[in-house]
């Protein structure tokens, strides 16, 4: 088994380089990018063209492991040139895309903020295993995290502790 082997789209060994262990997710959007770039779509398609299709791309990872902040950044980076439909990095945003991603009823089209998005999969997985203790997941984490049975009053050092644990943990902190 080498590094780069992944089992449904996730890697399963994450080594130093988190940026290279998640390059598929980038590719995939840089490809569906690339492919959609060339079709003439309004602006109401583009939109649900990134909140269906796009985002649905590293949904699976992002609720597993807490993705790097920077390729978050170009995940995003990637949704804004695609809905503002410039090819090279020429052309300009009339509105900020913070003020796009907000909520319909705030003014904005609904876009998913990424790392907002992931921080809340990662609670979900945080809260799945406090909440159903008899599933493999939660029985695998507390034999190996949390012998005592309490996970919420835990106080684990991260540094001895895998990607996904210590991504669920601030997952935890939340809960």
């Amino acid at each position: 088994m080498n590094s780069k082997e992944k089992y449904l789209g996730s890697p399963l060994f994450i080594g130093h380089s988190k940026q290279e262990a998640f390059k598929s997710i980038k590719e995939k959007f840089e490809n569906i990018f690339n492919a959609w770039s060339s079709t003439s779509l309004s602006q109401a398609g583009k939109g649900t063209m990134i909140k269906h299709v796009l985002n649905a791309v590293p949904i699976y990872q992002m609720g597993t492991f807490k993705l790097p902040a920077n390729l978050l950044q170009q995940l995003t980076s990637i949704e804004r040139k695609f809905f503002w439909g410039y090819h090279n990095n020429r052309g300009h945003s009339p509105i900020a895309w913070m003020n796009i991603c907000r909520p319909i009823e705030m003014g904005g089209l609904d876009f998913r903020d990424l790392e907002k998005l992931n921080l809340a999969l990662l609670t979900k997985l945080a809260w799945r295993i406090c909440s159903q203790p008899d599933t493999l997941l939660s029985k695998t984490l507390s034999s190996k995290y949390f012998k005592t049975g309490d996970l919420l009053h835990q106080h684990i050092l991260t540094k001895n502790c895998s990607y996904a644990w210590n991504e669920i943990s601030k997952g935890l902190e939340i809960v």
